[in-house]
């Protein structure tokens, strides 16, 4: 970095404090970066979710026998509770 002329130095502890607020402003990226990905996977699922859940609805409205359309929806289970998993550690 540039040191503005006449500017005095940062003293030892003043560069050991910076390092640390590295350190902890690294910690804070990771966990963000960490809660990104949650946040993406958990909109993926639900956007997934959703394009399947759509056409069941229509098909309600249209009047499918619901027990077609349950079981339909049944398939999903492991989608739900994977979004239900990945909603609890965000």
């Amino acid at each position: 970095m540039f040191a503005l002329i006449g500017a005095p130095m940062p003293s030892a502890h003043a560069r050991l404090h910076l390092g640390t607020l590295a350190q902890r402003d690294g910690d804070l990226l990771a966990a963000l970066d960490t809660l990104d990905r949650a946040l993406h996977r958990l909109m993926g699922r639900i956007t997934t979710y959703r394009e399947a859940l759509t056409p069941q609805r229509l098909r309600l409205r249209h009047g499918e026998d619901p027990a077609q359309v349950r079981a339909a929806l049944d398939r999903w289970g492991p989608t739900l509770r994977e979004i239900r998993r990945v909603a609890r550690e965000v």
